[in-house]
């Protein structure tokens, strides 16, 4: 009987295409390392968080139970990824070693690194595009030069949305579930598909996504699936098949489109970060021409007690929960760059260690974004903090609400 390894990072669900592909005579051993280097710090800041932690395992607890029923053996180890798995190939002998494909520098370095000891033992390697909509192939020939920019890449693949994505029911779930307005993440395939199933019912929070995608209180503003489409839990066209299996049977509308768009982004920052290699971490400076408004040291930033209340407002919410809106991430990061003048790598660490939905694509894209040092056509977004606060928090509930815990 011939064995097969599945090494699972960043896909913690039971439909991973390997699991199908395998024959099923195999034996299958499927493998999740915490890795070292992710619960080191860097410059200065523990990368490795609780939140997360507790998602991920939740998420592998999970899968566990869900894949013994399939005979199939989930090994959860830590240490050095290669070390490990190849401890592993040669412990099962295993002649058939299978992963997805993942888009950051250090992820890329493994895969390399994995495939080069390989070839010595010698196993077969089976790769797959899990992580993203299109691989980065597809988007090269696409679009044949290097990205620069959201509207570029949106020019590109938004008419491919629907084409090469048709409908498709959810899997079925059994627990009953209903939106809440507490903010509650789950780790587990099961929790990513009762919450998709509920956000996209008949009258569901996806029909008034447009107008509500810039709240900041509550369960119900936004789409809240970053966190299982981060780590695997639902993969990014079951979610957009998802979606157009809701317009086929509730009609489109402008929300329903622009939820769309919002995974088109996340597919331009894993692309972006693709192109970047080890650039994605590189130091940059952006220059700062604002009379700041925020002021206090990076630890007061970090602890939520800098001078201004909407600052500290977000940041109690990441430190408290794992999440913190759109809008926050945004407001928060154009205060520690323009405001304060820290390196903006600090903040990305920092939302590293603390985001549940943290992947490294989306999280140093985006403060490279911000920070103007990648795909942005302004050169960077610096944000009125107290502007944003009276658009976005009008009447100060979202203030009161965290500066009172």
């Amino acid at each position: 009987m011939k064995t097969h390894i599945v090494w699972l990072r960043r896909e913690l669900r039971e439909n991973h295409p390997a699991f199908q592909n395998i024959p099923s005579t195999a034996r299958v051993v499927a493998v999740y390392v915490w890795e070292d280097r992710e619960k080191a710090s860097w410059l200065g800041i523990q990368r490795f968080g609780s939140h997360k932690e507790k998602f991920i395992t939740e998420s592998l607890n999970e899968l566990q139970q869900t894949l013994a029923k399939q005979n199939i053996e989930l090994l959860i180890t830590s240490g050095n990824t290669i070390k490990s798995l190849l401890a592993i190939v040669e412990r099962y002998k295993a002649e058939h070693i299978h992963w997805s494909t993942l888009p950051a520098y250090e992820e890329k370095r493994d895969e390399h690194e994995l495939k080069q000891k390989l070839q010595k033992i010698p196993a077969q390697t089976h790769i797959y595009e899990t992580y993203t909509l299109w691989s980065a192939k597809q988007v090269c020939e696409r679009i044949n030069k290097p990205l620069r920019s959201f509207s570029q890449f949106r020019k590109r693949f938004e008419p491919l949305l629907e084409e090469s994505f048709p409908a498709e029911p959810l899997q079925s779930v059994t627990d009953k579930y209903t939106t809440t307005e507490n903010i509650q993440f789950n780790g587990g395939r099961s929790h990513a598909l009762n919450h998709l199933s509920a956000y996209l019912q008949q009258n569901g929070p996806v029909r008034h996504y447009k107008s509500t995608r810039n709240g900041m209180l509550g369960m119900s503003y936004s789409s809240k699936l970053s966190p299982w489409l981060a780590w695997g839990n639902l993969g990014p066209e079951e979610a957009l098949r998802a979606v157009h299996q809701h317009e086929t049977e509730f009609g489109k509308n402008e929300s329903t489109h622009w939820l769309k768009i919002e995974l088109l982004w996340r597919e331009f920052f894993q692309h972006l970060a693709v192109q970047a290699g080890p650039e994605l971490f590189y130091d940059g400076s952006p220059q700062i021409d604002y009379e700041p408004i925020v002021k206090g040291s990076f630890a007061e930033w970090v602890k939520g007690e800098t001078n201004n209340d909407f600052v500290n407002a977000n940041m109690k919410e990441l430190n408290a929960t794992g999440f913190m809106s759109n809008r926050g991430r945004q407001n928060v990061a154009s205060a520690l760059i323009y405001d304060l003048g820290e390196d903006w790598r600090k903040g990305a660490c920092y939302f590293e260690q603390q985001l549940i939905d943290y992947d490294p694509a989306s999280n140093y894209g985006n403060w490279q974004y911000i920070a103007g040092l990648r795909a942005n056509s302004r050169g960077g977004s610096w944000f009125n903090v107290n502007k944003q606060a009276q658009m976005y928090d009008s009447d100060g509930s979202y203030r009161r609400h965290w500066l009172s815990l």
